[in-house]
Parts: C-alpha cells; sequence; structure tokens
C-alpha cells in the first residue's frame, strides 16, 4: 500500500531502519513477573494497537487505507481473544488477586505511549524529511496531530470494555469502576 500511494518512500529501509531501534525496547527484563500477568499486558498492547488502528479507519475516507486499517484492528482484537484465552488459564494456576491484575494493566497501559509511536515518527521523518529527523518540536507537532485524530475517532466503550475483561469484575462493581478507567484511558490515550 505505502509504495502505490507513497512511492517516493522507501518503505523497507525506513521499516528495517526502525526494527534495528525498536527491537532495543524488547527485552526479557521488560516482561510482567508471571506468565499470566504478562498475558494481561499483551492484552492491554493488543487493545492500544486494535484502538489505534480503528479510529485510523473512521479517520479516513480514502477506501483502501479504511478497509486496511479495519482489517489490522480486527486481527488486533483476535490477538487480544488469543492473550485472554492464556490468561484465563494461566490466572488460576498462579493464583492472581485482582490487584495484582489490575497492577498489569495499570503498568502496561502507562508504557505504552512512551515511545513506540515517537520511534516510528523519527524513521520516516529520517526518511522522508531528513531535515527535520532529529526536530523534536516536529515529532511533538506530528504526535499531537496523530492524537487529535485517535481522539476525535476513538470508541471508548469498546476500550475500556477489552481493558476491563482481566479483572473478571461482577457486573455491578464493573460498572462502578467504568468511570475511574475512562479517567486513565483518557489520560493514556488522549495526551
Amino acid at each position: 500500500y505505502i509504495a502505490h500511494v507513497w512511492p517516493e518512500f522507501n518503505w523497507q529501509l525506513a521499516y528495517n531502519d526502525f526494527l534495528e531501534e525498536y527491537s532495543r525496547y524488547c527485552k526479557v527484563e521488560l516482561l510482567e513477573p508471571s506468565k499470566a500477568l504478562e498475558m494481561v499486558a499483551r492484552c492491554v498492547v493488543e487493545t492500544g494497537t486494535a484502538t489505534f488502528y480503528q479510529a485510523l479507519a473512521r479517520s479516513t475516507n480514502e477506501p483502501v487505507m479504511r478497509d486496511l486499517a479495519t482489517l489490522i484492528a480486527n486481527d488486533e482484537v483476535n490477538h487480544y481473544k488469543h492473550f485472554f484465552r492464556y490468561f484465563r488459564r494461566l490466572r488460576q494456576k498462579e493464583g492472581l488477586s485482582r490487584r495484582h491484575i489490575f497492577g498489569a494493566l495499570r503498568r502496561r497501559t502507562f508504557e505504552m505511549k512512551t515511545e513506540d509511536s515517537a520511534c516510528a515518527l523519527r524513521h520516516v521523518f529520517k526518511f522522508r524529511e531528513p531535515e527535520h529527523a532529529n526536530d523534536s518540536l516536529r515529532l511533538k507537532t506530528i504526535s499531537a496531530m496523530m492524537n487529535t485524530t485517535v481522539r476525535t475517532n476513538l470508541r471508548a466503550d469498546m476500550t475500556i470494555k477489552m481493558m476491563m475483561r482481566p479483572l473478571d469484575l461482577p457486573p455491578v462493581l464493573q460498572t462502578l469502576v467504568a468511570y475511574p478507567v475512562t479517567q486513565i484511558m483518557n489520560r493514556v490515550f488522549l495526551r
């Protein structure tokens, strides 16, 4: 798709460069302390990615981009379901309390926006606008535009449901917790 709509951009070279940097962020010591908690963390990542691509799909009138973003979002939801199934199996074995699960949800939620999009944008700039490759103000401006796109097109109900599901709360308690979870989500996804 990129090669077709943006032929002057060397996608493969930019992607390889991005991957070289990004792979350094993927360290074993950054995993959660148990398998079940790491599955919770994976659920958070998939929730964030699905949310981003659903917002992207709703933000564009370009049919191919909309379809691609929708397919990716659906794929991310399926990844979430995969990790959630493993989480449910492992949760009982590890004897995890909701406090432990909430801790993993909170930790990974606050880590989500720290570096991923900035890393990707740096590599787009490096190959598309080399003169802006180290321009932190330009990076912040583009990030703000991306956040506005997500905020404007976000479906918070789905995101909150996915985030809260590992807690396995009774319906009454889930209703009470939905507001503070929404506030946390707004701080992370919409800042």
